[in-house]
């Protein structure tokens, strides 16, 4: 049975992929951060054929993203590549690298421009270089650039989880109000269930060294998914209270499929 490495097994992501993986694989877990020494002992012991990295950083603090984001995907290619280890790795990236874009009426393409907007797209954007850098050196890595997680199991820090943690205060009777901002906003959303699938196409077909959009390729409202979740845990929208403030978020953002979609027909 064939090993894989996962970081961030708690994670949403982290812990969808375990779940699916787990039958077929030896899963081993990490989710403590340690430092380069220690991961260096636990990869040359278990010797994986597979490491993903799903752990990460959703922040605006440039430390802490370049903490999550950065120095432990170095860490681990820096560790790999220095004992030679026949090991297949998977990183995650984020449509937060492609930021604003300029024309938002098509689907974003691998191939755009990188333009973050904000200290966790930058943290990422840093990540994609350092990964080809890499793969220039003959590791053999793949990304998968995931949009945005339709799941309740998301990060307080994403619209969905802020979102679900204000429904639940309300619902508990520690707040008065769901206090939400500018829903003009379109975003690619896509179901945790079928992100994950899709990495792990990536992990196990994805060519060498490339980068492959995870999305739903379609855009969908801030308010259409607003609605959703006050509809699953049954609160009314009056409960709702909307804020103003100055809007320097990405408009309108979804994925190109074309790439992935060519992957999987092979």
């Amino acid at each position: 049975m064939k090993k894989i490495l996962i970081i961030g097994t708690k994670g949403t992501i982290g812990s969808e992929l375990t779940k699916k993986l787990s039958s077929d694989y030896k899963i081993y877990p990490i989710n403590n951060r340690f430092k380069y020494d220690e991961y260096e002992k636990k990869i040359l012991r278990i010797k994986p054929d597979y490491i993903i990295n799903a752990a990460g950083v959703v922040s605006n603090q440039l430390d802490a993203c370049l903490s999550g984001n950065f120095y432990l995907t170095e860490i681990i290619l820096r560790i790999v590549y220095k004992n030679n280890l026949n090991t297949r790795i998977l990183a995650i990236g984020s449509a937060a690298e492609y930021g604003q874009v300029k024309n938002s009426n098509k689907g974003i393409k691998e191939t755009n421009k990188l333009n973050p907007i904000n200290n966790y797209g930058l943290s990422k954007c840093m990540q994609t270089l350092l990964i080809k850098k890499y793969s220039n050196e003959g590791l053999d890595i793949v990304t998968a650039r995931v949009f945005n997680i339709d799941s309740t199991k998301v990060n307080s820090n994403l619209f969905i989880g802020n979102l679900i943690k204000q429904i639940k205060d309300f619902k508990n009777n520690k707040i008065r109000k769901i206090k939400i901002g500018n829903l003009t906003a379109k975003r690619d959303y896509i179901q945790l269930d079928k992100a994950s699938d899709k990495i792990i196409n990536i992990l196990l077909y994805g060519n060498k060294g490339e980068i492959y959009n995870v999305g739903s390729g379609k855009s969908t409202s801030m308010r259409t998914i607003l609605k959703k979740y006050l509809k699953i845990y049954n609160v009314d929208i009056k409960n709702v209270e909307y804020v103003k403030h100055r809007s320097t978020g990405v408009l309108k953002i979804y994925s190109d499929n074309t790439k992935y979609d060519k992957l999987i027909k092979k």
